[in-house]
């Protein structure tokens, strides 16, 4: 009885590692798959002790039991993250003023030197002043560090080509009387057509005063619209996330990764602007939030629709995609059923991991505890050393996004990692060292696809 329980388990385990070495192949994870087929080779030695060395069998028989301790180990729950389930306000330790759009560094390289706007920021910020002329002069995405290859520059190009011909038309205003109909019944047609245009994880929210800008200007324009005061803005927001290829974001920092950006900002700025038309359609205002047009900060907006939770990577990391998204999203004053924020053991799997902080190519992404910012608790990324490497490469780079452990494809073994970690006290712990142990601690380019090859 007891050989066949062991020759059972075993048999499970080799299995397994067969497994893991598959999906591990597809994914071009090559530490991955020699990590798993070792794995199996060891249970097959296993095996034949069991089977034909009965004498050793205390030792397969303590293997197994040990499996079993750690496996009753990883059975202790994790305590909720309660930071993290009030969404952008358990963060909040200070006095948090609403963002102004022009700290973020790709938009205030659009400031006019010499207008009355430029002057004004920098008479309150006067240590950015010579940074930002020295990459002002450089922001490109180019495809520098692929020579400027042609075919995907043009595909880069090409996709961002997109949402300056949305912006013209992010704000719908009703069309009708307001169609008589439940919040529940809405958010419920919301969520299914955005998520047939396109969209792979979609949320609902009130608008929070800190996701709002109080100075704002597209990236497509030469003028800031500067107010500073509380703006009149929609209470509901109905958020979306689209996927980021694996594939090319794994080729980091090469122009795949470049491409596959704009082409998902590209299908933000258009699910956004239908939905926004679509809020028109019942009667209300709807106005399309994308890379063309911003009034709002998309990520905290993301994590209170309920979509993830903020990385050490400045990312959303998503249950299922990780930071494998670009965001859009649409302001209605629609009445819609709103989603609570949730807790996936981001904060704690971030604590322990750091893989994006240790292989970003810039030193941006900081490897201490979250510290204040803004009145705010977070991991502050260093936009400018982030922006200037972008600038070096010609691309948007994307490592921190690729290298993430969230970010595996949405495959039944990557699921089950993704429950396990969410769900246990060990975990968050001890996993992103087996994520290490895999997948390594290194970043490596991946290929693509001939169609996309740079060289």
């Amino acid at each position: 009885m007891i050989g066949l329980t062991l020759t059972i388990l075993d048999l499970g385990m080799i299995l397994v590692m067969l497994y893991m070495a598959d999906e591990s192949n597809k994914e071009n994870e090559r530490q991955a798959v020699i990590v798993s087929l070792l794995g199996a080779s060891f249970h097959v030695t296993l095996m034949y002790v069991i089977i034909y060395l009965p004498g050793l069998r205390l030792i397969p028989i303590g293997y197994f039991s040990l499996l079993g301790v750690v496996g009753l180990l990883f059975l202790i729950p994790r305590k909720p993250n309660l930071l993290a389930l009030k969404g952008v306000r358990g963060y909040v330790i200070g006095d948090a003023p609403r963002p102004d759009e022009r700290d973020s560094v790709t938009r205030r390289y659009k400031l006019v030197t010499g207008t009355p706007e430029y002057h004004e920021y920098y008479g309150r910020h006067s240590e950015r002043e010579e940074v930002d002329r020295i990459h002002r002069k450089l922001n490109r995405i180019d495809g520098t560090i692929d020579g400027g290859y042609r075919p995907n520059v043009a595909m880069i190009d090409a996709s961002f080509s997109i949402p300056p011909h949305m912006k013209g038309i992010a704000f719908a205003e009703p069309k009708k009387e307001p169609y008589d109909i439940t919040p529940e019944k809405t958010t419920m047609i919301a969520k299914g057509l955005a998520k047939h245009l396109g969209a792979k994880v979609v949320g609902v929210c009130k608008v929070d005063s800190l996701c709002v800008y109080t100075n704002q200007r597209t990236s497509w324009e030469k003028i800031w619209t500067v107010d500073g005061k509380e703006q009149d803005y929609p209470p509901y927001a109905l958020v979306m996330a689209t996927e980021m290829s694996h594939t090319h974001v794994h080729a980091g920092p090469h122009t795949p990764t470049a491409a596959e950006t704009g082409n998902q900002y590209a299908n933000g700025s258009y699910i956004s602007t239908v939905m926004a038309y679509w809020f028109s359609g019942m009667g209300y205002t709807g106005i399309a939030e994308h890379t063309g047009h911003y009034d709002v900060v998309l990520p905290p907006l993301a994590v209170q629709a309920g979509m993830g939770e903020i990385g050490r990577n400045g990312y959303l990391i998503t249950p299922t995609l990780g930071s494998r998204v670009r965001l859009s999203a649409v302001l209605t004053d629609m009445p819609l059923v709103v989603d609570d924020p949730i807790d996936i053991a981001g904060e704690e799997f971030c604590d322990n991991c750091m893989k994006c902080a240790y292989t970003c190519p810039s030193d941006s992404i900081p490897t201490s505890e979250k510290t204040e910012y803004n009145g705010t608790l977070k991991w502050k990324v260093e936009a400018e050393t982030c922006s200037a490497y972008w600038n070096q490469v010609g691309t948007d780079c994307a490592i921190c996004m690729a290298i993430c452990p969230y970010s595996k494809p949405d495959t039944p073994l990557h699921g089950v990692i993704r429950w396990i970690v969410n769900h246990s006290w060990l975990a968050p712990k001890v996993f992103p060292a087996m994520d290490d142990l895999l997948y390594g601690k290194d970043w490596k380019v991946k290929p693509v696809p001939e169609w996309l090859d740079w060289k």
